[in-house]
């Protein structure tokens, strides 16, 4: 097992207990987070599919409050499918028919509907109302005097 380890407590921590760090860098800044989860992908990316490591996991803390942190791991590589535990089920569908979430099938909801978006009533709605000319458009109230 080697860690990749973002930030000085963790670093902190984990030199305490020898374990095989690879790479560290400091807690990224509002200027440098972006840069600098964009060059931790690409390593992490690099050595897996370089096979220098099988599995990719990220452990971190979820903040609840001052006095309670969540310690929560999820797995990144190899890409695993997440259970489907809940399903927003019309009666009369297949998914409504289904015993188990696992039985029923996958599919989105679409607003207005899926037939409206895919004829293109959505982009054209959209793009009338964005580039409608100034004066279609609702007159701005004036400034109090």
């Amino acid at each position: 097992m080697s860690l990749r380890i973002i930030g000085r407590k963790g670093n902190q921590y984990f030199a305490r207990r020898r374990a095989t760090v690879t790479s560290y860098d400091p807690a990224p800044t509002g200027a440098t987070a972006l840069a600098q989860a964009r060059e931790t992908a690409n390593r992490v990316i690099d050595d897996f599919v370089k096979g220098k490591v099988d599995r990719v996991f990220v452990a971190y803390n979820e903040f609840k409050s001052a006095i309670s942190q969540i310690t929560r791991v999820k797995q990144l590589l190899p890409v695993v499918a997440e259970k489907v535990t809940a399903l927003a089920t019309v009666p009369g569908t297949k998914a409504a028919a289904a015993s188990t979430p696992s039985e029923a099938p996958t599919d989105f909801l679409y607003e207005p509907g899926k037939q409206s978006c895919s004829t293109g009533w959505c982009r054209s709605t959209c793009r009338s109302s964005c580039t409608a000319p100034r004066s279609n458009r609702s007159p701005r109230s004036s400034p109090r005097r």
